[in-house]
């Protein structure tokens, strides 16, 4: 007996079992091997720290910051200060941990570029944020300064919004989709 004529099913089933044995002998080995499983499967990365930025890991991951970003928003993060704590998972999502209202701090907007205007010498004392490692620094009317942590030249005025608007959203969204 076969599926077609010119296929018999003996190969079909030998190749089968094979790959279904494979599948169970790698499942077992990575359960007992701590190192094979992070060798496949990979490790989460903590890419944002009490709302600075850690480029390099995100870079070494082959994430641009127009990604991440964009994952950032999706998640009703509108600044970095927002940001306790973002991990990427090893299946390739963000997980975003929030201050409280009461702590969330000055940090850099990831609105899209043509809503942050970046600057090099800075136009009026205030709270800037680099725009490449998110470090937040006050600074005074034409200043130029380079970033400390990753010599960046780029500043942003930097945005002290709150997650407010994440929970008013969320309970109209859950009250909407009743």
């Amino acid at each position: 007996m076969a599926f077609y004529d010119d296929v018999p099913l003996l190969p079909v089933l030998v190749v089968f079992v094979t790959l279904a044995l494979l599948y169970r002998g790698i499942m077992w080995l990575m359960g007992h091997s701590e190192k094979l499983e992070d060798l496949l499967e990979g490790k989460p990365i903590v890419v944002v720290e009490e709302g600075q930025l850690a480029w390099e890991k995100l870079h070494a991951e082959n994430m641009t910051e127009f990604e991440f970003f964009m994952e950032l928003r999706v998640n009703s993060v509108e600044q970095l200060g927002q940001v306790r704590l973002a991990i990427l998972e090893t299946n390739g999502q963000i997980s975003v941990f929030y201050y409280p209202d009461e702590e969330v701090r000055a940090g850099l907007s990831i609105l899209p570029a043509h809503c942050t205007t970046r600057y090099t010498t800075i136009p009026q004392e205030g709270i800037y944020a680099c725009m490449r490692c998110s470090i937040v620094m006050a600074m005074q009317a034409g200043e130029k300064r380079i970033c400390p942590r990753c010599a960046n030249a780029e500043w942003s005025k930097a945005s002290r919004a709150k997650t407010a608007y994440l929970t008013a959203n969320m309970s109209v969204f859950i009250t909407s989709s009743r």
